[in-house]
């Protein structure tokens, strides 16, 4: 079954199991909402295009605005927090959520769109020195 679009990549080529998103094709127009990522740091660094901040720590779920129908897709640096987070919308009743397989990290090292801002980015926060080896010298930013 088709996943969701997600910033250029066409439903054909989103894979979904379970709640997991698997994306195998390359950009080619706008797709469905990010729910951001985990650390304000990070986000600040880098994300995909439109996310929101949520914190790891402090989601505050009952905060969120989602409209019905929407498709959230959450994500962080590897998919291990965000993966804690669609659970927790899950429980809370929010349909149509997914977590990014491979997280930011697998999506930047595939040179896919990243953003600060509304500028188009390179660089990835590497969170920390075990898992920014995850990224490509390239797409790791100086912390």
């Amino acid at each position: 079954m088709d996943g969701p679009d997600l910033d250029g990549v066409p439903r054909g080529e989103v894979g979904r199991r379970g709640n997991t998103l698997r994306l195998d094709g390359s950009p080619a127009g706008p797709g469905a909402r990010p729910a951001g990522r985990t650390n304000c740091q990070e986000q600040q660094v880098s994300h995909l295009r439109d996310a929101w901040h949520l914190d790891a720590g402090n989601p505050r779920i009952e905060a969120l605005t989602i409209p019905e129908g929407a498709t959230v897709v959450v994500y962080c640096s590897i998919g291990y927090r965000s993966a804690a987070i669609v659970e927790e919308l899950k429980r809370a009743g929010i349909d149509n959520i997914y977590n990014l397989e491979g997280g930011l990290f697998e999506w930047a090292n595939e040179d896919r769109p990243i953003y600060r801002g509304t500028d188009r980015v390179h660089e990835v926060h590497p969170f920390n020195g075990v898992w920014g080896l995850l990224l490509r010298s390239d797409r790791r930013a100086e912390n």
